[in-house]
């Protein structure tokens, strides 16, 4: 039986992240009210940080509708991102969790909630996903520059472009 094109995700990461969250805000109200920072400058912080999560989020999701490949995590990725915020990195939408959450720590300026943070950012928390396109048997990824600058998934450097980034082999 051959396995489903689909990353294996335990916890879905806005579950993950939003529960640590929970945790931490009420541990902060409840438990332990130490604030680690002046007020004024956290909240200045958070909020700026939150507003940045939810535009880097907004610019993924729309590059990830434009490409026409799934944006719930659960579902096989169709086709490689590259324009957007996927131009500097494979996982925004992660990033913008963890800046959400970095947002909202500093908003609630709570001690507790940043001792949870390496749990957040942690090895097994947000997986780093790889990229598998449906129906191919092995990949091995570079996005190669044509002349005219379109990008495309190739198995072998472009005749006449340049291999612009190495992503990871997937056999």
């Amino acid at each position: 039986m051959q396995e489903p094109d689909r990353p294996h995700i335990l916890v879905l990461p806005p579950i993950l992240v939003g529960g640590l969250l929970l945790v931490g805000v009420s541990g902060h109200y409840w438990l332990w009210t130490m604030t680690p920072f002046p007020i004024v400058p956290a909240r200045v912080l958070g909020l700026v940080l939150f507003v940045s999560a939810g535009v880097l989020a907004h610019a993924a999701h729309n590059a990830m509708k434009r490409a026409g490949t799934n944006i719930f995590p659960t579902q096989p990725a169709l086709a490689l991102v590259s324009d957007g915020p996927f131009r500097r990195t494979r996982n925004p939408l992660y990033i913008a969790a963890v800046g959400v959450y970095l947002g909202v720590a500093f908003w609630v300026d709570g001690l507790v909630t940043f001792l949870l943070l390496p749990m957040v950012v942690g090895n097994r928390m947000l997986p780093n996903k790889r990229l598998k396109l449906a129906g191919a048997d092995r990949l091995v990824e570079a996005e190669c520059c044509a002349p005219d600058g379109a990008r495309t998934l190739v198995q072998r450097p472009c005749a006449g472009g340049r291999v612009a980034r190495s992503l990871r082999a997937i056999r």
